[in-house]
């Protein structure tokens, strides 16, 4: 794993707030360039995975992919999880 996926490993976010992020970025990418539904997609599909594999390297890639859509900052903020 590289270094910057531990980084997203060390935030203390409980999994039902990046539910709930991962859930509102489905719901508001209706209309989003194509290039952002497809990193929704996607992210939505690494999260479903960890759900079953419980994969660190799934975690850290949803938290990745929320950071790069612009919503990390906001979950951070609702958790208190700013490090």
């Amino acid at each position: 794993m590289s270094k910057p996926d531990r980084w997203y490993l060390d935030l203390d976010i409980d999994h039902n707030a990046i539910d709930e992020a991962v859930v509102s970025a489905v719901a508001g990418c209706d209309s989003a360039d194509a290039e952002r539904k497809l990193d929704v997609a996607l992210m939505a599909f690494v999260w479903g995975r960890w759900q079953d594999t419980k994969d660190p390297a799934d975690w850290a890639r949803t938290l990745r992919a929320l950071d790069r859509l612009g919503c990390l900052r906001d979950l951070l903020d609702d958790t208190g999880s700013l490090p």
